[in-house]
């Protein structure tokens, strides 16, 4: 993907198999509240993928190694949220989108502006 930097400081894409996230990973993985709020494994695969684009789109930028504690993922529709925990001010809250390719791809991209 390329974008104009003066329109995008950072981007971060991210494509997973769609198939449902092994149940041994959401402790590792999802945070307490993302574990109350995930029905499926698809659902846990998905915020899976969302974490890994926002570390790719901040990591160029900040230099600094995230956990998956350290990004909180909210879905919505076809959409989510994210928040890094330990990031600053600048990364206190982003939009992102997510989309599920049915029985293909789980499809995540950040860009921050």
């Amino acid at each position: 993907m390329v974008a104009r930097s003066g329109n995008i400081r950072a981007l971060g894409v991210d494509m997973e198999e769609a198939e449902p996230l092994d149940t041994d990973l959401w402790d590792t993985v999802l945070t307490p509240d993302e574990r109350d709020r995930t029905d499926n494994g698809l659902t846990a695969k998905r915020i899976f993928c969302a974490k890994e684009a926002v570390y790719k789109a901040q990591f160029p930028i900040t230099r600094q190694l995230l956990g998956f504690e350290d990004v909180v993922v909210t879905l919505k529709g076809t959409q989510f949220t994210a928040r890094i925990k330990s990031g600053g001010d600048d990364w206190s809250g982003i939009i992102v989108g997510s989309k599920v390719l049915p029985k293909e791809l789980i499809i995540s991209i950040v860009t921050l502006h």
